[in-house]
């Protein structure tokens, strides 16, 4: 069977690609635009591909492919479950989701794969086949689908 993928280093800490928690102070790292630019920049120029970032625990979900604007690029993607132990919240935020990511002098913007947030109590389930990657988000009560997307690898 082929190597579906190389595996690239995994970051310790996350990395939000989609905007600060400017208003919670609980969230909030005064260097994390400059840490996501230098990541970004990194992953720009050294032209990695299939970049997946996995995160949880903002309490909703949702899931964006960053683009580099001058190109029209992906960057990289992030796919983002709510925490299977605490309740939903910050359903009202929006993340960023069409503005240009603060620190980067318009250089990346993030753009939607799922359209609104999921605000209801769910997990996420990440398939990885040979040149596509699949995510269905589920209700965590009844597991009814929620929402659904794919995208080819390069």
């Amino acid at each position: 069977m082929p190597r579906l993928c190389r595996w690239p280093p995994i970051l310790k800490e996350g990395l939000c690609l989609s905007g600060p928690f400017d208003n919670s102070p609980q969230d909030r790292w005064e260097g994390h635009e400059v840490q996501r630019k230098s990541i970004l920049d990194f992953i720009s120029n050294e032209n990695i591909k299939n970049v997946v970032f996995l995160s949880g625990d903002v309490h909703v979900a949702f899931a964006f492919k960053l683009i580099k604007t001058d190109n029209q690029q992906v960057i990289a993607r992030q796919i983002t479950s709510s925490a299977f132990n605490w309740g939903i919240g910050l359903n009202d935020c929006n993340f960023g989701q069409t503005s240009p990511l603060k620190g980067t002098n318009g250089a990346y913007k993030p753009e939607s794969l799922t359209g609104k947030f999921i605000t209801k109590d769910n997990f996420c389930r990440v398939v990885v086949d040979e040149g596509k990657v699949m995510v269905n988000f589920y209700d965590a009560k009844s597991g009814e689908s929620l929402r659904y997307f794919d995208f080819s690898l390069e």
